[in-house]
């Protein structure tokens, strides 16, 4: 099978948002932000209450309620604006290069104007689908990513990926109701 495409910064921001979304430490972290910067604004106003300020208890207390509600919300944008960042200051120059990917039964095959590269199917570690995209990850910890918005039928790929995965005994992973939620849990 052979494909030709190129990729753009939401690819890679799909791909990283994706990552982080599975990655229990970062998730456990997100939500541990959550709490304690909510509690820090319960003990503020706990303690503007026990010096009876009701001015500065009243304020903490709204914004103890607002950070419950909110915070999720601004850490979600936070991330998605530090991971653009991320992108757009070290993949910069990958954007918008056709590249031509080819499986030829035991390898990839990779062409694009940087050069070529091959890699055998057992350097695979795991294979995800999710609505927009395929992720093949590779034991060095890279990602090769592949669009399904190519012009080849996203079942052929699948078809093809998940005997690849089947072949090299590596898992394939469906999870195509993913998107990048609010709440980290």
């Amino acid at each position: 099978m052979e494909l030709t495409y190129s990729l753009g910064s939401s690819d890679y921001l799909t791909q990283l948002l994706y990552e982080a979304s599975i990655n229990k430490g970062l998730k456990r972290n997100r939500l541990k932000s959550w709490i304690i910067v909510t509690l820090v604004f319960v003990c503020l106003s706990f303690l503007f209450y026990q010096s009876n300020n009701q001015f500065l208890f009243k304020f903490f207390s709204c914004f103890t309620i607002l950070t419950l509600f909110v915070y999720p919300f601004y850490q979600k944008n936070h991330y998605k604006r530090h991971y653009l960042k991320f992108i757009n200051g070290h993949y910069k120059n990958r954007f918008g290069i056709q590249t031509k990917v080819v499986f030829n039964g035991t390898e990839i095959e990779m062409y694009s104007q940087v050069g070529e590269s091959k890699m055998n199917y057992e350097t695979l570690e795991k294979i995800t689908e999710i609505s927009s995209h395929f992720f093949l990850r590779i034991t060095t910890g890279n990602t090769l990513i592949i669009h399904k918005n190519i012009n080849v039928d996203p079942e052929k790929l699948r078809t093809e990926f998940q005997h690849i995965a089947k072949k090299t005994n590596i898992n394939y992973t469906i999870d195509t109701q993913w998107k990048w939620k609010n709440i980290p849990y």
